[in-house]
């Protein structure tokens, strides 16, 4: 939300047709999809403790399983 606030990125809502060089930039212009801003979003809300025990658990479930697992449920 901070990006949005200071203008870094385009507000939510229907794209301008006629952009000048100086609109904020949108997600998808950047080649982030909304799926993982949204997944950015939810682990930025974390604190350091939760976030280090996330990345914990999900180095674990990589390593005992071999197999793709989610960053963020």
């Amino acid at each position: 939300m901070a990006n949005h606030e200071t203008g870094i990125l385009a507000k939510v809502g229907r794209p301008k047709k006629n952009r000048s060089e100086s609109d904020p930039f949108t997600l998808a212009e950047a080649g982030i999809d909304k799926h993982l801003a949204d997944r950015c979003r939810k682990l930025s809300r974390l604190t350091v403790v939760e976030f280090e025990a996330h990345i914990t658990e999900t180095r674990e479930r990589i390593m005992n399983r071999g197999r793709r697992v989610e960053a963020v449920n």
